[in-house]
Parts: C-alpha cells; sequence; structure tokens
C-alpha cells in the first residue's frame, strides 16, 4: 500500500470500494426486478381467477333463470355482458331429448345448454304437466 493511501484511510475503518458498491447495487437492482416480475405475475393471476369467477356467477345466474322459466317458454338466445373492462359473451340453445333412448327426442325432456365465453354447462329440463 502506498504512503498516501495509508494517510487517506482512517485507521480502525474498512469501507467499501467503488466496485464492491458497485456490485451491490447490482444485486440489489436483480432482486428489486424479480421482486417486481412476481408482483406483476400475481396480479395478472388474481385478474384472471375474478373473470373466471365472473363467468361461473354468468352460468349459473342464467341456469337459475332458465330453471325458473315455464317450460314451454323456455327458448335458445345470447346476451353480452360488460362488467368493467370486460366483456362476456353468453348464450344458450334447448334441444328436445331422448330420454328412453328410443332414437325419438321426448316432448316432455329438454336439453338446456348455456355457455360463457369458453365455460359450458348442460342441464335437462322436466314438463311435470
Amino acid at each position: 500500500m502506498s504512503a498516501a493511501l495509508r494517510r487517506a484511510r482512517r485507521p480502525g475503518w474498512d469501507g467499501f470500494t467503488l466496485i464492491e458498491a458497485a456490485i451491490a447495487m447490482g444485486i440489489i437492482s436483480i432482486i428489486i426486478a424479480s421482486v417486481g416480475y412476481g408482483a406483476g405475475l400475481a396480479g395478472r393471476s388474481v385478474r384472471a381467477e375474478k373473470r373466471e369467477f365472473r363467468r361461473a356467477d354468468l352460468l349459473a345466474t342464467k341456469l337459475n333463470q332458465l330453471d325458473a322459466t315455464p317450460f314451454s317458454q323456455v327458448v335458445a338466445g345470447a346476451d353480452t355482458i360488460v362488467a368493467g373492462k370486460d366483456t362476456y359473451y353468453r348464450g344458450w340453445t334447448t334441444a328436445r331429448f331422448d330420454g328412453n333412448g328410443d332414437g325419438q327426442p321426448d316432448a316432455g325432456l329438454l336439453l338446456v345448454t348455456v355457455w360463457v365465453d369458453t365455460d359450458t354447462c348442460q342441464t335437462l329440463r322436466c314438463d311435470l304437466r
């Protein structure tokens, strides 16, 4: 160590060199970027779960509405629901169902299919008259 450097250093003080400080800042930057990326993934996951829950709720709501509708008035249809920034496309179809396996649809059975975007659910309605 040169005499000028020994005079500039205080006795008993071991500080950081410029290289050590730069390396530490680089490591901290990588850690902060990783935490930020993880937080972004978590946010997207929460939004996706919220959309999935909303689709399931829209399916159940329409199935309940069709279940409460008199048998003879259940018809196919479609609608669009806007919730915040999200738009959902919902549709439902009806078809007579062959309940006894004779190859002919039964007048008292109706297969109702409801979908919201990519989620689908089916139920069988009976005419209890």
